[in-house]
């Protein structure tokens, strides 16, 4: 499972991969920023001055410390930039029935659009190499906000 933001400022809490009998395959809550096997890839365009990073206290955690999420924010691109910054799980195994849950919220500060991508290409990474581009993400799961509107991002963790 692959997860693709195009997010302005929001974050990530609490994300889980469980088996359909509710075994977890991944859970992450983000408590520090040592994410062992995930890849962060930003092809914002023109590349800005952040990625992803450790919470930094602009949102309230959905739980644990006040830095417990990952986020990313309108600074990934330039001003008026398109903002791609992906952040991809580790490679898993994935049977029929397993589920992805996990946490988000954003500030509200601008339209926020997040998208849960799927590449059914074994452990690769491949996000394309334009801000526009997808790669070997080509399944679309899951998109909040897809029309980018103004208070259509969660405002607080859902």
């Amino acid at each position: 499972m692959k997860l693709r933001s195009i997010v302005l400022l929001a974050g990530l809490a609490a994300a889980s991969l469980s088996t359909a009998s509710a075994a977890n395959l991944l859970a992450q809550n983000f408590e520090t920023f040592n994410l062992g096997g995930w890849t962060f890839t930003n092809r914002s365009s023109p590349l800005g001055s952040t990625g992803w990073f450790q919470g930094n206290g602009v949102l309230t955690p959905q739980g644990g410390t006040t830095d417990s999420y990952i986020g990313a924010n309108f600074n990934n691109a330039t001003v008026g930039g398109n903002i791609s910054n992906w952040l991809i799980l580790p490679t898993l195994t994935l049977n029929d029935g397993d589920t992805l849950s996990f946490y988000t919220e954003s500030t509200q500060a601008h339209p926020d659009n997040l998208e849960v991508r799927f590449s059914g290409n074994g452990s690769s990474s491949n996000v394309g190499s334009t801000s526009s581009s997808v790669g070997d993400f080509t399944n679309l799961l899951l998109e909040i906000n897809p029309t980018y509107a103004a208070g259509g991002y969660p405002s607080s963790w859902a």
